[in-house]
């Protein structure tokens, strides 16, 4: 009974939750509606919606939108990988001893603090300007958050579950598996999620200060031409390839919780 009194109660926060997700879509929509057909704002700034949506189908009924959009998938997908795999690597090696966690856990934290755009121009040295310095951008500025959740994870498990387990003369390998990673997990999810947020977003700006193709790409590349309404389009698939990656990671996070 209690079980589902609680399940109920979260369906009701989720239907609340997305109601006023929406809610703020649609009152950004009027907001920009009014604002252009009022003529408040020049429409070289801000075209008008039925103009962008024009676009948009035209970029989908023309297959123009699908080459950019894989690359940056891609990229993204790649960049994703690489930082989960050296992340938990690296953040799991640094959590193994309390003073590891004490050296490592500052550097680290003191490195994600730094602007990772800044180091984008060297990237752009070590491996030019094809899809390369884009998978290396989205590496380094997911890597941090996904160490740093891993050291927090695996340094913060509750000593009583490893007493425990040695006690009952756990191999390393059983504790790692069943002690471990279960009492780290959701810990490590947050971090993924983070990482999975930071690696889309630091992509799609790599491919906007220079690339040959790529989300980023057109959108700029349609702002030195002028092509307002085609920028908007392009913008609305950005936005929209952000929130499902977004709302996926969410959803693999509560995933993982729930059964944790």
């Amino acid at each position: 009974m209690a079980s589902a009194t609680i399940s109920t109660r979260l369906a009701g926060y989720d239907t609340l939750g997305r109601a006023i997700q929406l809610g703020f879509l649609l009152v950004l929509a009027i907001l920009w509606y009014v604002s252009t057909e009022q003529g408040m704002v020049n429409p070289l700034v801000l075209p008008a919606p039925g103009a962008v949506f024009e676009e948009l189908w035209e970029i989908f009924a023309e297959g123009e939108v699908w080459s950019p959009l894989f690359t940056t998938l891609g990229q993204i997908a790649v960049a994703l990988a690489v930082s989960s795999i050296v992340g938990l690597t690296v953040g799991y090696l640094a959590s193994r001893t309390g003073y590891t966690v004490k050296v490592f856990d500052p550097l680290f934290s003191s490195l994600y603090a730094i602007p990772s755009i800044l180091f984008y121009p060297l990237l752009i040295l070590f491996f030019g300007i094809g899809v390369q310095s884009k998978i290396a951008m989205g590496i380094l500025i997911a890597i941090f958050p996904i160490i740093l959740a891993t050291i927090a994870g695996f340094a913060n498990v509750d000593r009583a579950y490893k007493v425990a387990a040695q006690s009952m003369g756990a191999s390393d390998r059983q504790m790692f598996f069943h002690v471990l990673l279960p009492a780290a997990l959701p810990v490590i999810a947050s971090g993924l999620r983070i990482g999975t947020i930071t690696a889309t977003g630091g992509t799609l700006a790599a491919e906007a200060l220079g690339s040959f193709n790529g989300l980023g790409h057109m959108i700029v590349t349609l702002s030195d031409q002028f092509n307002m309404a085609k920028v908007f389009a392009y913008v609305i698939v950005a936005i929209a390839m952000a929130l499902i990656i977004t709302f996926s990671a969410f959803a693999v996070e509560n995933r993982i919780n729930r059964h944790a």
